[in-house]
């Protein structure tokens, strides 16, 4: 019997870390751009790149290193859509 391979936790976390700031990043510049036309717009685009993002990074939670790109994409559209729900509060 072969052991398995032990869990790269750090460097995981840290690729997770990275791909929640992208995509954070990328969900708040989608409100910006949009709320531009309208606040309303805005966050229903954020509402569409979350939907259709949201179920493939589920997904990816089953493969092996594809498993931290998928964490961190999940985290960071959740924060990604608190930012642009906030974002058009304030407005």
């Amino acid at each position: 019997m072969t052991a398995a391979e032990p869990t790269p936790w750090g460097p995981g976390i840290t690729l997770a870390a990275v791909c929640a700031v992208v995509v954070a990043g990328v969900v708040a510049g989608v409100y910006s751009v949009v709320a531009e036309a309208g606040r309303i717009l805005g966050v229903l685009a954020v509402v569409v790149v979350c939907g259709g993002l949201g179920p493939s990074a589920w997904v990816w939670r089953r493969r092996p290193v594809l498993r931290w790109i998928g964490s961190g994409a999940l985290i960071g559209l959740v924060v990604g859509l608190v930012i642009a729900t906030a974002l058009a509060a304030v407005r």
